[in-house]
């Protein structure tokens, strides 16, 4: 079924109302964003009102927090389990303080930050790691008895506590470790070769099991004492499964002639794989030649059984560039991947024509990769979607970024409307029901650009949004304001 472009049965915007300090907590909105919610009401225990300045009463179960000083900050990644515990990720540079205690650094280079956060917005526990070389986080996952899992990449050394890892042969090399609920190291261990090894994603299976994604440009080397694989283009895919201790189940590289990257990653409730990303030229995965859009990149979805073999993969192509940013699946198996793309795309449902340089896709489709439903939106200017997560009843919802104000053609009502001096860089998050009807639309706005993360429910239907910004951000004024640099945001709107 293809979903018309303009439509949207409800839209509401999240607007801050007065100055928030760095970890403070705050949040304004006008209605609930999942599933029927009364928004005058709140899911959280003890939970009050916040009155700011100027008499502004904040909903219940709705905030902000922003983390940084006068050195720059970015959040990497984000995800949200049905408790509504957050798993936030990223770089720094200068002190970030996500909390409970600032976490000194130089200025120099850049470290990883990992948070644990409450629904409530507050710090369960966050850590730093990083030394005097450059270190980057690209993904973080929820585990089973409450663990996170952080992944990246860095050259010099990193010490995670009682565990460590330390560049090998290669100028930057892949990272992964798993942190208890006290924030302390499981394990850690490190994956290296040649070149660079960049990690772009990462799940846990409900067995503990972690699948880490990524691509190399030169060689990669599992740590498994097996010779490292050449690349056989200018980037190759890889993944990699390890057991709930670290030890490694199985790797795998995939690739073509050209540059292959795998941006996404999800598990189902089986412990089967499915990767997005975009390829140039052909590729094989296992099932066959895909081909690519002849001087384009076009999208990819492979889906792999728990022993890491191929199942079955597809190209989603466009007749110009299109990529593939984010992959969910829901227990059942239903598969959802978004992204952007430009010129006309064709997701099973008919061809879909973009408005402006890149616009939103988003498709579902069954276990075996058949397509349900699909829809595109944009406007002028470029939309790009960055993360896609399923909620309890079937519902979708997709966040992204965009240069321009958008009706996000969706029945005419616009999704912000900047405030007086405002530029239109919008976050967005939009909702749609299990038949992809949409269903819900909010933004934060800023006057320059917006960095847009990841998206989650918890099993309440509140929605969770994680990005960084460098100028003040809000949806009528500038009221919340970065410290200096890049800031890191984390909004709940229930």
């Amino acid at each position: 079924m293809r979903i018309p472009r303009r439509l949207i049965l409800c839209c509401f915007s999240l607007s801050f109302a007065a100055p928030l300090g760095a970890g403070c907590k705050g949040g304004a909105g006008q209605e609930g964003f999942g599933g029927g919610s009364d928004p005058s009401t709140s899911d959280l225990p003890n939970e009050v009102s916040v009155v700011a300045t100027g008499g502004f009463t904040f909903p219940p179960g709705v905030w902000l927090n922003h983390y940084g000083d006068v050195e720059d900050q970015h959040a990497t990644a984000m995800a949200v389990n049905d408790d509504g515990e957050i798993a936030l990720t990223g770089t720094a540079k200068g002190t970030i303080d996500l909390g409970n205690i600032p976490w000194p650094g130089g200025t120099k280079d850049t470290d990883v930050f990992v948070a644990k956060i409450s629904r409530e917005g507050q710090a369960q526990w966050s850590r730093r790691y990083g030394d005097s070389c450059d270190q980057h986080s690209g993904a973080v996952a929820h585990a089973p008895a409450g663990s996170v899992l952080v992944a990246g990449d860095f050259c010099g050394k990193m010490s995670f506590g009682a565990t460590s890892v330390e560049t090998k042969a290669g100028e930057v090399d892949a990272f992964v470790a798993m942190i208890d609920t006290l924030g302390e190291d499981i394990y850690s261990r490190s994956f290296g070769g040649a070149g660079a090894q960049i990690v772009r994603a990462a799940a846990v299976d409900p067995d503990g099991d972690a699948i880490i994604v990524g691509s190399f440009d030169t060689a990669f080397d599992d740590g498994s004492g097996a010779s490292a694989v050449p690349s056989t283009g200018m980037d190759d895919v890889f993944a990699i499964k390890l057991d709930p201790k670290g030890k490694l189940l199985w790797s795998l590289t995939l690739g073509g002639s050209e540059s292959d990257v795998a941006s996404s990653v999800a598990v189902g409730a089986k412990g089967t794989v499915v990767l997005g990303g975009s390829f140039a030229g052909t590729v094989d995965f296992g099932g066959g030649p895909l081909v690519a859009t002849a001087g384009h990149r076009s999208g990819f979805v492979v889906e792999l059984d728990p022993t890491g073999k191929h199942v079955w993969s597809q190209a989603l192509a466009a007749d110009d560039d299109a990529v593939v940013t984010g992959i969910a699946v829901r227990p059942a198996g239903t598969i959802a991947a978004t992204g952007y793309f430009r010129g006309t795309i064709d997701l099973g449902m008919g061809p879909q024509a973009s408005s402006g340089d890149d616009d939103v896709f988003l498709t579902t489709m069954a276990a075996d990769g058949t397509p349900a439903w699909s829809t595109t939106f944009g406007a002028k200017g470029s939309q790009r979607a960055t993360a896609v997560t399923f909620g309890s009843f079937g519902d979708v919802a997709i966040s992204g970024t965009t240069d321009t104000i958008l009706d996000i053609a969706l029945g005419n009502v616009g999704l912000a409307t900047p405030a007086a001096g405002m530029n239109p860089y919008l976050t967005y998050a939009v909702k749609f029901n299990s038949a992809g009807t949409p269903a819900g639309a909010w933004t934060i706005d800023s006057a320059t650009e917006l960095e847009s993360v990841g998206i989650g429910f918890d099993k309440s239907m509140a929605t969770y949004l994680a990005g960084s910004f460098e100028s003040p951000i809000s949806f009528q004024s500038p009221y919340v304001s970065p410290e200096g640099g890049w800031d890191v945001f984390v909004v709940r709107n229930n």
